[in-house]
């Protein structure tokens, strides 16, 4: 149906020209050529040629090439085409006339999402950004988060799921401002989405989007902007918009890349020589006897384990696209394949996903579309086991142990009972356990809007959020470390969400004199239910038979349910005056089913804005220096609800209780937790001050902003003792404040044929936890995270969220008379041990003397983008980085532990071994009664980095080859992504997010998250 609509719109040109006029049966002249960009000399698909005065005239090819018989009578041609200046050419006897057409700058003023609306960037007076896509568009991205990254000042982006395929990134707009979640809300296509219950961290929700699909990003940082999204816009607000079709005739685009992935850095540990030895060293005391494996000969093995879990991984994309239409309907479709291997085996993500956007004018007032993404995600996850990561079981492994051995059931080597470890075989864990997830969802929205009187405009719009999952969780029976069996296990889980919408809202706009104003008012209606179905069991008969059925052993099935809903009306009013005073102002009312039952059911989230635009001043308005000059500031409230569960008013029963009463066993009920009536979301008062400066006709252009945001009623579980007796109820206490300022710096010259632009963007970071709230509580110390990470993040008024906490050492002890001279650490502390700050003088070494040993916030972050074009080619160059942050890196705990018979780092080879061997390394000592391992600013690293993010080079081929193709466009080019990284981090991945909660907790802790790889691409574009 969309297809025909060109070929309607080119059969009514024909009809035009055969109807136009009567001379043109007498037509004395033919005159043909070629309409292309003045800027690139691209061909431009479907100009519009007239004579003027009449309704006769054509349009140009997919090759830029017209045609038309004229009149002997015609003098002159207008050519007009959407986004340029239109042109009159005066004929003078010609008949082969090429014309370039110039870019209208005010037909092409930038148009900015704002939520229920556009508005022109000129007159946005919030703190609203922008990703300039045309700049990544022809950049092979992955993920949507990847266009965030760098690009967008305010905005921070890290590698939560590292560089997992399919993993997520953690986006932080202005700071972190809770305990708690506190993600951004991402409004794609005008339909708000959020995290499903029961997905699993790491995951992106925005898997299923292509990025290549993507028109625009616009990104509302603060209340003044985003108070329109109440109690879920304390995060930020992602808007994301799909691309729509356009009029005129069918245009087919083809992108495909292909590349390679590597890992190219290992942690430098020891080989299997070394390796014995060392055992050798700390079996030598009398703590220890070194195992019967290695008291005679050479070693059997010398296996590299990490060269053996990174391999070259293919990366493939290919996406195409078409899209056109006539005045009356236009339409734009999406399909992409995608499909990337991870680097280290047993990891892989694929994706394919269809788009289709259309939209209807049904006579002067009405329109109707629609917009619809579906799509499939399968991702397959090398997890580890044990509670650890593959890369912590690559380190640790001996090297003297076979990746294959088929004594071992399975065939894959592991350690033997008397070597003293057991660490796992983290290839066989890749190729026997299986750990997928296959997600299908379906984002999708019909909207129609009527005019109903001059100037109002009222529109309805229904959406949808759909995604089922299905998680899938096999072991096999096999034999693994001394030889223990594994026993055969399936865990099968089938989730769905389904997350409908229903917003209608009328927008006026009057424009009367130099006033314009615009006011909107609005209802939204969402609703949130997850549900799962699932089971587990173990020992099935055998490793073909996947079944649950067929688990013999402790079998158990799973069944959950939760549905939420929120009500909403919204409005906004814009005001205009003379182009120079602008003034908005936001307001939401909001209620959720979360609080129904608690004593405030409703709130209310304002915020109000204003600019001046200094430049539409008499006295610069035509100033030569100073093209644009504007001054704006705003105010406003927004909430947080991500943190609170879904019924924290009212007490949870548990049904799966039993007890014995008359000596039989009996199902009862026991409550969970208690409740809190008077809980309440989180709420964000910001303040934001910019000022927006464009010179030389904006060639050179700068935006400032100074932003502040405090976060008041955090919401987190209530500080109770372990006699509570059950789960303590949620509490709203506690303040957090950010702080900091943003600068983007661009520049653009165009010389001949050579084109340049720069931009680059800074932000600076003030975290502060300001209060606790809770009474007697001074300070929250993270724990849980993982046996040898417990208790080495802490929170406490004064200080960053999540600071690392933990004993400053002062070098490592050389003698006796040295050990004897300072505070107590332990009657059995050694020369070789380490020497710990006594921060309070009471000379005894103990808990007391903690403190804080880093932050993981950097002082700022920054992103850099130059992009270069000379005739055909084009070379894009994209830096990004952060500065003035730390990492605490749990990897060198492990590599330096000299306690155990796990394979060591090869700084081991220089411990201490006598006096003036090493102030670095300490003494090996299976006991480790000075415990030099306890959490210290020994792990704790600067984390700053400069990344080589993307470089791209490109090459349009001449119209000569694209003209013999029929083609309108040919680029190939080549793009390598992590090129190089300049850090003195001493792990391998200097991006690293929250470890396990998601929240700023335990951010900055690097338990060996999965290293981005280098990757080089060549792909093709094919345009017709």
């Amino acid at each position: 149906m969309f297809m025909k609509q060109p070929l309607c719109h080119a059969g009514m040109v024909f009809v035009i020209l055969l109807l136009g006029s009567q001379g043109f049966f007498l037509s004395a002249q033919t005159v043909t050529g070629k309409v292309t960009d003045a800027a690139n000399g691209e061909p431009l698909v479907g100009v519009s040629i007239l004579i003027p005065g009449t309704s006769t005239g054509t349009i140009t090819d997919l090759n830029g090439m017209y045609s038309i018989d004229l009149p002997e009578t015609t003098e002159t041609l207008v050519f007009s085409y959407t986004g340029f200046a239109t042109r009159t050419i005066t004929l003078n006897g010609q008949t082969i006339i090429d014309v370039e057409l110039q870019s209208d700058v005010a037909q092409l003023e930038e148009i900015v999402v704002v939520g229920y609306g556009t508005n022109s960037r000129k007159n946005i007076t919030g703190a609203v950004s922008s990703v300039a896509v045309e700049e990544v568009e022809d950049l092979p991205l992955t993920s949507v988060e990847q266009m965030l990254q760098g690009r967008v000042a305010g905005v921070q982006v890290t590698q939560s799921g590292g560089g997992k395929p399919g993993g997520a990134l953690s986006v932080q707009i202005r700071g972190i401002g809770t305990v708690g979640q506190e993600p951004p809300l991402y409004v794609i296509d005008g339909v708000p989405i959020q995290a499903g219950e029961g997905g699993q961290l790491g995951t992106s929700i925005l898997n299923s989007l292509n990025p290549n699909e993507i028109e625009s990003i616009d990104i509302l940082k603060d209340a003044s902007a985003a108070a329109i999204y109440g109690i879920r816009a304390s995060g930020g607000v992602v808007l994301i918009t799909t691309k729509r079709g356009k009029e005129g005739p069918v245009r087919i685009s083809l992108d495909a890349y292909t590349g390679l992935q590597s890992q190219n850095q290992s942690y430098d540990v020891l080989n299997a020589d070394q390796y014995v030895q060392y055992l050798r060293d700390i079996h030598s005391g009398p703590d220890g006897q070194l195992p019967e494996a290695f008291v005679n000969g050479q070693p059997p093995h010398d296996t590299d384990w990490q060269d053996e879990l990174f391999e070259t991984a293919s990366i493939s994309n290919i996406n195409l696209n078409l899209s056109g239409g006539s005045k009356n309907a236009v339409f734009s479709a999406g399909m992409e394949y995608f499909d990337q291997n991870g680097t280290m085996v047993g990891s892989a993500f694929e994706r394919f996903s269809l788009k289709l956007n259309s939209d209807f004018k049904l006579g002067k007032r009405l329109k109707i579309g629609e917009s619809l993404i579906i799509s499939k995600t399968n991702t397959i996850e090398n997890g580890g086991s044990g509670g650890r990561r593959p890369q912590e079981h690559a380190i640790k492994q001996a090297p003297t142990v076979p990746v294959l051995d088929d004594s071992f059931l399975g065939g894959f080597g592991h350690p033997d009972v008397d070597e003293g470890q057991d660490a796992r075989n983290p290839i066989a864990d890749a190729q026997l356990l299986t750990n997928e997830n296959t997600v299908y969802a379906v984002l999708g929205s019909i909207y129609g809007e009527l005019e109903l009187l001059r100037g109002l405009t009222y529109k309805i719009q229904v959406g949808l959020d759909f995604r089922y999952g299905d998680f899938f969780d096999y072991n096999p029976l096999f034999e693994q470390v001394r030889r223990l069996r594994e026993r055969s296990s399936l865990n099968w889980r089938r989730s769905e969400n389904f997350n409908p919408i229903f917003e209608q809202y009328l927008t006026y706009n009057r424009i009367f004199g130099q006033h314009n104003l615009t006011v909107l008012a609005g209802y939204s209606s969402q609703s949130f239910k997850f549900t799962q179905i699932g089971g587990s069991g173990q020992d099935l008969p055998n490793n073909t038979v996947i079944s649950l059925g067929a688990t013999a052993a402790n079998n158990q099935a799973v069944s959950n349910q939760a549905e939420t809903s929120l009500r909403s009306v919204f409005g906004r009013l814009n005001y205009n005056f003379a182009n120079r005073y602008l003034l908005t102002a936001n307001i939401r009312r909001e209620e959720s089913s979360k609080l129904f039952r608690s004593g405030e059911p409703v709130g209310y989230f304002p915020s109000v804005s204003a600019a001046w635009r200094v430049s539409e001043e008499p006295f610069l308005r035509n100033n030569s220096l100073i093209s644009e000059l504007k001054i704006r500031g705003g105010w406003g409230q927004i909430g947080n609800q991500s943190t609170l569960s879904n019924f924290p008013t009212d007490v949870n029963l548990n049904t799966n209780v039993f007890y014995v009463i008359g000596g039989e066993v009996v199902q009862g009920i026991a409550q969970l937790n208690s409740a809190n009536p008077n809980i309440q979301w989180e709420v964000s008062t910001t303040t934001s001050l910019g000022v927006d400066l464009g010179l030389l006709n904006n060639r050179l252009t700068m935006s400032f902003d100074y932003y502040r945001r405090v976060t008041d009623d955090l919401i987190w579980r209530a500080s109770v003792p372990g006699s509570f007796g059950f789960g303590a109820p949620s509490v709203n206490a506690g303040e957090v404040r950010n702080s900091g300022v943003e600068l983007v710096l661009g520049y653009t010259k165009t010389q001949g044929d050579f084109q340049y632009s720069i931009s680059a963007n800074l932000t600076t970071i003030n975290n502060e936890m300001v209060s606790l709230g809770q009474d007697g509580l001074t300070e929250i110390i993270t724990g849980g995270i993982t046996d040898d990470l417990s208790g080495v993040s802490i929170t406490r008024p004064g200080e960053p969220i999540g600071s690392f906490y933990g004993w400053e050492t002062a070098g490592i002890f050389q003698s006796q008379a040295e050990i004897d001279a300072h505070a107590e650490q332990s009657p059995d502390t050694a020369p070789g041990d380490f020497r710990f700050v006594d921060q309070n003088n009471d000379g005894v070494i103990n808990g007391d003397d903690r403190t804080t040993i880093g932050s993981p916030i950097p002082d700022f972050i920054y992103g850099l983008t130059a992009n270069l074009n000379y005739k055909g080619f084009d070379l894009q160059i994209f830096l990004q980085g952060a500065q003035g942050h730390e990492i605490y890196n749990a990897a060198q705990r492990w590599l330096e532990d000299l306690r155990q018979n796990f394979n060591q780092g090869t700084a081991v080879l220089n411990r201490w071994s006598g006096p003036g061997s090493s102030n670095t390394v300490p003494r090996a000592t299976r006991s480790d009664p000075n415990q030099n391992l306890r959490s210290s600013d020994r792990f704790v690293h600067d984390g700053s980095y400069l990344r080589i993010k993307n470089l791209t080079l490109g090459y349009n081929f001449p119209e000569s080859l694209t003209e013999k193709l029929k083609a309108s466009r040919l680029r190939a080019y080549v793009s390598a992504q992590n090129l190089a990284t300049i850090t003195d981090y001493f792990g391998l991945e200097p991006e690293v997010g929250s470890l396990s909660s998601g929240t700023g907790l335990d951010a900055g802790l690097d338990r060996l998250v999965y290293p981005q790889p280098t990757t080089v691409i060549f792909g093709l574009q094919l345009g017709f």
